[in-house]
């Protein structure tokens, strides 16, 4: 799909229909845009604030030094180095 809009002095866009059936939004709903390495523009529906998903996923315990966040490194590391040998040994 190719579209053209253009941007008012305000630096407002109208959103053209197929766009917006395409993405599966309306009036008052909001669109995340964000920009990829190679400086794409993409856009994505947005169907939650971070406000709304506050509070969904229990806490987690932070680091009280740099040293266990260290040692959490480290033992993500050999997690994940024992989960591809546990795959390679599987064939």
């Amino acid at each position: 799909m190719v579209v053209i809009t253009r941007i008012t002095k305000s630096g407002q866009l109208t959103m053209p229909v197929e766009v917006r059936r395409h993405l599966g939004v309306g009036p008052g709903d909001r669109v995340l845009w964000t920009t990829d390495s190679a400086g794409n523009t993409i856009v994505r529906p947005m169907r939650y604030t971070l406000e709304e998903l506050d509070g969904i996923l229990p806490a987690i315990d932070h680091p009280s030094a740099e040293t266990d966040f260290e040692d959490m490194i480290a033992e993500a590391f050999e997690d994940s180095v024992e989960a591809k040998i546990a795959e390679f040994e599987r064939g």
